[in-house]
């Protein structure tokens, strides 16, 4: 997945601003901080999902965003809350994320 979006990414001309990144199940072990990051319907996989959270607001810049996207059907609603309670809790403003097909949105603020 990490490699086609990485070629996409490269066709739009994008590529040197994406950086596809696999990080292990316990941290994202990234020496660089983000503008921007994505995690599409992956957050529930994560074993401490609050420590994820928390890892993520750390390698942001100030006022950097974060889309969290989770599959519905799949992910209940009342399971999206306590993702956006674990992701106020790690200090993100939580907001409205764009409508996506079939998915739950929200789109995170660091403070």
């Amino acid at each position: 997945m990490l490699s086609i979006l990485s070629k996409r990414a490269r066709k739009r001309g994008l590529g040197e601003r994406i950086r596809a990144l696999r990080c292990s199940s316990k941290n994202l072990d990234i020496s660089t901080q983000a503008d921007f990051a994505l995690a599409c319907w992956m957050v529930h996989e994560v074993p401490d999902i609050p420590a994820f959270f928390q890892d993520v607001y750390e390698q942001l810049k100030p006022c950097a965003r974060f889309l969290v996207l989770e599959p519905k059907g799949h992910f209940s609603a009342r399971e999206f809350e306590r993702e956006k309670q674990a992701a106020r809790d790690a200090g993100f403003t939580v907001g409205e994320g764009p409508k996506a097909a079939m998915s739950y949105s929200m789109l995170l603020t660091k403070s």
